[in-house]
C-alpha cells in the first residue's frame, strides 16, 4: 500500500488533466522526506520491503511533480521525460544520502535519518489543510492517498517492530518458544516518520469532514473557480494577482 499510495492522486490528476486542489508544497516536502528516509534505510541495511516501498514512493512523487509541471505550470517538455529525469535524480539522491549516513555517527543518523523525515512529512500536510479550510473544498485531493498511506505506514511500522524483535534483518535466530524480547525505544524513533503520517492523516480526515459537513457553502462556491492555483502559495499568478489588487 505504501509503495503505491500516491497512485490514486496521480490517476485523479490524469483524468482531470489538472492538479487544482493539490498543494505543491505537500508533494515537494513529502518527496524530500522520502529521499532522506530512503537514504537512512539504505545505510542501515533495511529490508527489501522497506527499501522498495520508499523507492516507489520517490518515483510516484516524481510522477506528481511531473503532472504539476505540465498541468499547472504549462511546461512544454513531455511529461514522461520530466518524470524520468526526476526519478533518476531521486534514486541518485537516495544513494548519495545513504553514503553520508553510513559515515555519520549513530546520533546524527538518528536525528537526520529518522526525525528529519518525520518533520518533512508532517509539515507537508499543513499547506493541504490550508487549501481545504480556505477554499472550503476538498476537490482535487484523492483520499485514496490517505487510505493507502495509513495502511502502508502501519504495515511498515509492523515490519520495523518485527525485524527488531526477531532480528529478521540481521539473520539471527528467532527467540525460542516462550521467550519474549522487549522492543527498544529506538524502534519507535525509526518508525517516527510513519507514525507522523498516520497521526496527521487523521487530522486531514477530520478537517475534510468539517469542510464537507459544517463549512459555509457560500464560501466554498466563491473559491471554487480558482482554476489550477487554488490557495496554494506556490501557485503561479498568486503574487501577480495580489499586486494588481493592491494597485
Amino acid at each position: 500500500c505504501f509503495a503505491l499510495l500516491l497512485a490514486p492522486q496521480a490517476y485523479l490528476n490524469h483524468t482531470r488533466r489538472s492538479t487544482e486542489g493539490l498543494s505543491v508544497a505537500l508533494v515537494i516536502l513529502w518527496h524530500v522526506g522520502s529521499l532522506v528516509y530512503g537514504g537512512a534505510l539504505l545505510a542501515d541495511g533495511a529490508s527489501f520491503w522497506l527499501l522498495a516501498s520508499m523507492g516507489c514512493f520517490c518515483v510516484m512523487s516524481a510522477v506528481l511533480e511531473g503532472q504539476l509541471a505540465v498541468y499547472r505550470y504549462a511546461i512544454t517538455t513531455p511529461i514522461l521525460v520530466v518524470i524520468t529525469v526526476l526519478s533518476a535524480v531521486s534514486m541518485v539522491g537516495v544513494y548519495g544520502l545513504s553514503l553520508v549516513f553510513a559515515l555519520a555517527p549513530a546520533t546524527v543518523r538518528m536525528l537526520l535519518g529518522d526525525a528529519l523525515p518525520a518533520v518533512f512529512f508532517g509539515i507537508g500536510f499543513f499547506p493541504q489543510l490550508k487549501i481545504f479550510v480556505h477554499t472550503r473544498s476538498i476537490a482535487g485531493y484523492s483520499f485514496g492517498v490517505t487510505a493507502f498511506d495509513v495502511a502502508g505506514a502501519a504495515a511498515n511500522v509492523a515490519v520495523l517492530v518485527l525485524e527488531d524483535k526477531y532480528d529478521v534483518a540481521g539473520g539471527k535466530d528467532a527467540p525460542s518458544s516462550g521467550e519474549e524480547q522487549a522492543v527498544p525505544p529506538n524502534v519507535w524513533v525509526e518508525a517516527l516518520p510513519f507514525l507522523t503520517i498516520i497521526a496527521l492523516h487523521f487530522v486531514l480526515v477530520v478537517v475534510a469532514l468539517w469542510v464537507v459537513m459544517c463549512a459555509p457553502k457560500g464560501q466554498q462556491s466563491s473559491h471554487g473557480g480558482n482554476s489550477q492555483h487554488g490557495d496554494d502559495p506556490m501557485g503561479p499568478g498568486n503574487l501577480d494577482e495580489s499586486l494588481l489588487t493592491n494597485a
